[in-house]
């Protein structure tokens, strides 16, 4: 492998890894704020959970297979950005 491919296969992983840690820490940041401006609501809260259950539209919503989806993420951006750089170094 010489220089240039070894330069397109680190920078392909260095973005892709700021890309998802952006991601992650959106998402802390996001958890962060609805978690401080949340208003706990004991009354009403069994009405919310009932209407909420009602309005899925196919059954369960099923959360597992958190880090399967991030390290396909990774992979697919590395290889997006991987192969953008290697084309347009290729035309010039």
């Amino acid at each position: 492998m010489n220089m240039s491919k070894k330069r397109i296969v680190i920078e392909s992983v260095v973005f892709s890894t700021v890309i998802c840690f952006g991601y992650i820490l959106f998402m802390v940041i996001q958890g962060y704020i609805l978690t401080k401006n949340d208003v706990p609501d004991i009354i009403n809260s069994y009405n919310n959970v009932e209407y909420l259950q009602q309005k899925v539209a196919f059954g369960v919503i099923n959360r597992g297979g958190g880090w399967i989806y991030a390290i396909g993420a990774f992979i697919l951006l590395a290889l997006t950005y991987g192969t953008i750089r290697w084309r347009l170094k290729r035309k010039l």
